[in-house]
């Protein structure tokens, strides 16, 4: 056995067959096994809300919204009434519950924990046809619109009779960008 010419120590040498994957350096291994340890528990280091949203009546209500206020994390609920919100990290949340003819509710400060759920469920009261608030629609059109391929103009019973015509071709004539071949 050789000895190590500075201490007199026996050196044991170990050879291993070239293979591929041993030739990355055990350090670059460690690395990468640390940083799936960390993702893993990051991914795992998150929670839910869950719960069923139902009237004052306690029928349920499918397509009722949630959302957590500031995030664009939310759910809408199923046939049955039920949602969860999942991905939520350790921490306190405000969620907004609302559907179309009930009242909407803010509920602040629901705690979520690592890897567990939060329960809440929510009732809420149909509103009144008083209630509602008046929508108003306004819609304009552009004098020229530059997207339309086409033009067309419309002419009135009242129109047709007030011109000296006597044959539809006689109306059509009189129109803009039309000619008319004998």
């Amino acid at each position: 056995m050789p000895a190590d010419p500075v201490t007199d120590r026996p050196v044991f040498r170990l050879s291993l067959p070239a293979v591929p994957c041993l030739s990355i350096p055990v350090r670059r291994l460690a690395a990468l096994f640390s940083l799936l340890l960390v993702v893993t528990a990051g991914a795992a280091a998150q929670g839910r809300i869950e719960g069923t949203v139902k009237d004052d009546t306690g029928e349920t209500l499918p397509g009722a919204n949630l959302v957590v206020v500031g995030t664009a994390q939310g759910a809408v609920t199923d046939v049955d009434g039920n949602y969860e919100i999942r991905g939520l990290r350790p921490g306190a949340y405000n969620i907004q519950a609302s559907y179309i003819g009930y009242e909407t509710k803010l509920f602040t400060g629901i705690a979520v924990r690592d890897g567990q759920a939060t329960r809440l469920d929510i009732v809420l009261a149909e509103t009144g046809a008083d209630a509602v608030d008046e929508v108003i629609v306004v819609g304009e059109r552009p004098l020229v619109d530059v997207e339309r391929a086409t033009s067309s103009a419309t002419v009135t019973q009242e129109q047709i009779e007030a011109q000296p015509v006597r044959a539809v071709q006689g109306v059509i004539a009189q129109q803009a960008g039309v000619t008319l071949d004998p």
